[in-house]
């Protein structure tokens, strides 16, 4: 409007015959002046827009505070996960003190981020369920356009952060435990495509399943006898079998579903195996006479229902849980504001 009225001239005049000509300004003023002439109207119009500005200043002041810090957030954390998936794939490398420098920076922003995030959604309740509405977009648009339509939610961001935390540190066997339907499966065939780009290897726990058929087996055909490797000794060695000179590719993610519906000692030595692998080191593969080299990218995941009465599961021996990094996933909860503790991890979407 003011533009316009520049446009028309300086004199009352010209001035005038744009409001005349124009019928929505002439209806806004009219109604306008028919609202001051209500007693107490005036007032009410002032107490309106004061309200609405302090709602400017303090709901979406903070609402674009908020915003911009979970942009810095979605940054630090991008970058700590490039940091970690580096260390993964190359884990050969001897360990180097500036990755390790740069990884606490990271940690501590982001840690005082999401501190200050909270606090934020804590004081202004408004706030709060904009942000909620916020997220649940995000999940949609996870939803659509994601592969295997996995949702990372906050909780599934901890179980991976708690899980990459761990494989740096050198643990090569995590175990998740929680009940059928929890989405352990999802969780790490997404995991397998963010850290490898493929499907993890995988089998199927049970009663009469044997190590040797997980590492490797005689066979026989025209040409001799070869081993044939399972799909453990796969995703170490990036080799199918024990005629492949060179691996056929990277270390993989294994999957060892139902992992305690297996006998204890066979538990106990696919443990005792897999603890022990470091890639680019050489180990012997159990049950042969054969030495393989470990190759970046493997990681050992079992998931297990929890023993008791709704499940026949074998106890898991003392001497395998200390091989372990166990994260408990249970349901997801239906409360806002109670997602999981991260010592206890909680769930997310994705069955």
């Amino acid at each position: 409007m003011a533009k316009t009225l520049r446009a028309a001239g300086s004199s009352k005049d010209e001035r005038t015959q744009v409001f005349i000509k124009q019928d929505d300004t002439r209806f806004s003023l009219a109604l306008y002046s028919e609202l001051l002439s209500v007693d107490g109207m005036e007032e009410k119009i002032q107490q309106e827009l004061t309200r609405h500005r302090t709602e400017q200043e303090n709901v979406n002041g903070t609402y674009e505070s908020y915003c911009a810090k979970q942009d810095e957030l979605a940054d630090v954390e991008a970058q700590l996960f490039a940091l970690l998936k580096d260390v993964f794939q190359h884990a050969e490398r001897k360990e180097n003190f500036g990755i390790l420098a740069r990884r606490t920076l990271l940690e501590a922003r982001r840690d005082e981020l999401v501190g200050s995030m909270e606090v934020e959604c804590e004081k202004n309740p408004t706030v709060a369920a904009l942000i909620e509405y916020d997220k649940l977009m995000a999940y949609v648009e996870q939803l659509r356009t994601q592969s295997g339509g996995f949702i990372w939610t906050e909780s599934r961001k901890r179980i991976m952060d708690e899980l990459l935390h761990a494989v740096v540190s050198g643990r090569t066997v995590i175990t998740l435990i929680g009940e059928t339907g929890v989405g352990k499966t999802a969780f790490v065939r997404a995991l397998s495509q963010i850290l490898n780009g493929r499907e993890p290897d995988r089998s199927v726990g049970g009663e009469r399943a044997t190590a040797e058929s997980l590492f490797a087996k005689v066979k026989i055909d025209n040409e001799g006898s070869f081993f044939e490797y399972g799909p453990i000794l796969r995703a170490i060695t990036g080799k199918d079998s024990s005629r492949d000179e060179t691996p056929q590719r990277s270390g993989s993610i294994f999957f060892d579903d139902e992992f305690n519906a297996r006998p204890q000692s066979v538990q106990r030595q696919i443990t005792k195996t897999v603890s022990e692998i470091r890639a680019g080191r050489s180990f012997a593969v159990p049950g042969t006479s054969i030495t393989e080299t470990a190759q970046s990218g493997f990681l050992y995941v079992a998931a297990g229902n929890p023993a008791g009465d709704r499940h026949e599961r074998e106890e898991t021996g003392i001497e395998t849980l200390r091989e372990m990094t166990m994260i408990h996933v249970p349901y997801m909860e239906q409360t806002p504001g109670k997602s999981g503790a991260v010592s206890s991890i909680g769930s997310g979407f994705g069955g």
